[in-house]
């Protein structure tokens, strides 16, 4: 009672999940990369850093006592705005060949590990700010906004920074002067960036604030005691029979 409407907020929460996973850690460098004629083992580090979010259960449990989910969803869009607006700047300044691909390697593991926290903290926020019945309402929307993130960076901020770079003459991977490329891109990392700063400041004036979103603190080993607990659950060998199998 007296809390704003979901509409209101669900979109916001995990949009700039879609637009860091498939945007900021994937599509843009990834193409950049390749624009600038990286080879595919070199491309292909970036593929490894996707286990972060595999792993994000490892280190879930922590997350869990060090915040509010609220407060820790918001302080993660501010971080991947802000490593977004120093990719944008490192790109910008066009490093040496090696040299800009590990200092992006380097950010982008951060960001991975940000994009991670956000989707932990969003999920955990989620279930306190809706009760059963809304959950089941706005799963469709919660995965909509996610695709929307992803739709916006594969699209949108890829048209943008390829849009730029043609204009200063770097059309395709067989362009003489490439420096366009580099231009292009900071400014769609850029462009990402400011987005997420935005949803952030959005995000903190609209997402109401919980009684029951509090940090959970533990007694012990944080993991362990997560893992004891799952397999208290009834029935818990059925379960995960269901999760290995069911495909």
């Amino acid at each position: 009672a007296g809390l704003p409407s979901p509409w209101l907020y669900i979109t916001t929460l995990y949009f700039p999940f879609g637009l860091m996973g498939a945007g900021l850690c994937t599509q843009l460098p990834n193409n950049l990369f390749k624009l600038l004629e990286y080879s595919n083992q070199q491309i292909g580090l970036i593929g490894g850093l996707g286990l972060i979010g595999s792993l994000r259960f490892l280190f879930a449990p922590w997350l869990d006592g060090a915040a509010t989910k609220r407060s820790l969803s918001i302080l993660t869009l501010v971080c991947s705005g802000t490593l977004a607006l120093v990719m944008a700047l490192v790109t910008y300044a066009q490093p040496g060949h090696l040299v800009y691909l590990w200092v992006m390697i380097g950010l982008m593991f951060c960001l991975f590990v940000v994009s991670a926290a956000h989707e932990t903290a969003a999920d955990g926020y989620y279930i306190r700010a809706l009760d059963q019945n809304l959950q089941a309402k706005f799963i469709g929307i919660k995965t909509a906004s996610i695709r929307l993130g992803i739709i916006a960076a594969s699209t949108g901020l890829l048209l943008f920074a390829t849009r730029i770079s043609a204009d200063l003459g770097a059309v395709d991977i067989q362009s003489a002067d490439k420096s366009g490329f580099y231009t292009g891109f900071a400014a769609a990392f850029a462009l990402a960036g400011a987005v997420l700063l935005g949803t952030a400041l959005y995000n903190k004036c609209v997402l109401p604030k919980l009684p029951d979103d509090q940090p959970v603190r533990h007694g012990g080993f944080a993991l362990g005691e997560v893992i004891r607990d799952y397999l208290k659950q009834d029935r818990v060998a059925l379960i995960i029979a269901l999760i290995l199998f069911y495909r």
